[in-house]
C-alpha cells in the first residue's frame, strides 16, 4: 500500500496505530480527542453519504468554516473518493465572498453554522448537499440537502470498504479569490 496521499497516511496510522489519538480540539471550553481509527471510521462514513448524494473523482467539497475537526474529516472524505476540498477565505468582506459563491456555484459544501449556510442563500445558490457542523439556528432546517454534520454520519448506508479512489498525482486543494476586476483566479 502507498502512503502518498492523505487518505493512504489517514488508512495507514489507523492500522499502525489505531488506539492512539489523531486529533485533539477543544469545544466549548472541554479537551476533545478522536483516535486514528475512529478518524477513518468517520472519513469512511462521510465518504458515503458524498457518494450517495453525488460527489464524484474530481467533484470539489467547498469549505465555509473555520479550521475544524469536521471540516478536516470531510476534506478527507472527499480526497478518499478523488475529489479536493476548496476553502473558502472568510476573511474577506461578505460581498467579495457572495460573488465568489455565485461564478463558481459550489455542488456540495461544508459550512460551519448559520451564517455561512446564509452566505450561501445571499448568493442564491442551492447546492446539492450542505453539510453544517453548527446547527444552533438551523434545527428547524427542513431543506433535504441540508445535513447537520452528527445526523450525516448517521445517514451513510454503510461506510466505504473501498481503498482510496485519490492519486498522487490529483489535487488535494483548490483556492479560489477574485481579484480586483471580479475574475475568479485558481491556485491548486
Amino acid at each position: 500500500m502507498s502512503n502518498d496521499t492523505l487518505p493512504s497516511l489517514l488508512r495507514a496510522q489507523s492500522e499502525q496505530r489505531g488506539a492512539d489519538v489523531a486529533i485533539r480540539h477543544k469545544q466549548l471550553g472541554i479537551w476533545h480527542a478522536l483516535r486514528w481509527q475512529d478518524a477513518q471510521r468517520e472519513v469512511l462514513q462521510l465518504a458515503a453519504v458524498l457518494r450517495e448524494r453525488g460527489f464524484n473523482k474530481g467533484d470539489a467539497l467547498f469549505l465555509l468554516s473555520h479550521p475544524r475537526p469536521q471540516a478536516l474529516l470531510l476534506q478527507l472524505a472527499a480526497q478518499w473518493l478523488g475529489g479536493l476540498a476548496a476553502p473558502v477565505d472568510l476573511l474577506v468582506e461578505r460581498a467579495v465572498t457572495v460573488q465568489l459563491l455565485q461564478k463558481l456555484r459550489p455542488a456540495f459544501v461544508f459550512a460551519e453554522g448559520e451564517d455561512e449556510v446564509a452566505l450561501l442563500a445571499e448568493a442564491e445558490l442551492a447546492p446539492r448537499l450542505v453539510i453544517y457542523a453548527d446547527r444552533r439556528g438551523l434545527a428547524g432546517d427542513a431543506q433535504a440537502s441540508r445535513l447537520d454534520y452528527a445526523d450525516a454520519l448517521k445517514l451513510a448506508t454503510a461506510p466505504l470498504h473501498e481503498a482510496p479512489l485519490v492519486a498522487p498525482v490529483d489535487h488535494a486543494f483548490a483556492f479560489h479569490r477574485l481579484d480586483a476586476g471580479g475574475l475568479v483566479h485558481l491556485q491548486t
